[in-house]
């Protein structure tokens, strides 16, 4: 997924929750190419890093990161249709 693709759906959950976009970056290969990354907009909550727990414990779970009190939320391995989902899952967890 191309990082120009994805900006417009941060943006779009970031209204929903009042988050901000940023230039952050996804990792590559879930440990498979340790220390290497990709630019990609993300999503972040400031001091909501609370909601980390109850995002997992959703019947769909939702990954997100932590990052200095704040929760960090990284659409490069969210299928588009799956918005939604993840913009309920952090409106219910707010």
């Amino acid at each position: 997924t191309d990082a120009s693709d994805l900006r417009p759906r941060c943006e779009k959950l970031a209204k929903t929750v009042d988050g901000t976009v940023e230039n952050g970056s996804s990792m590559v290969g879930a440990g498979s190419a340790p220390g290497i990354s990709i630019p990609s907009p993300v999503v972040r909550l400031a001091g909501r890093q609370g909601i980390y727990g109850r995002l997992l414990a959703e019947d769909r779970p939702i990954l997100s990161r932590r990052d200095a009190g704040d929760l960090v939320l990284d659409f490069r391995a969210v299928e588009p249709g799956d918005d939604d989902i993840v913009a309920a899952a952090v409106e219910r967890c707010l």
